[in-house]
């Protein structure tokens, strides 16, 4: 059970940085 909520929060971490360099990247281009 541990082990499986680290991942989970590993993950939704790494989707939050992608989402943020995804907006980052849109703003330059727009």
């Amino acid at each position: 059970m541990e082990r499986n909520a680290v991942v989970i929060d590993t993950g939704a971490r790494g989707i939050s940085l992608y989402i943020k360099y995804f907006y980052k990247d849109n703003r330059i281009f727009n």
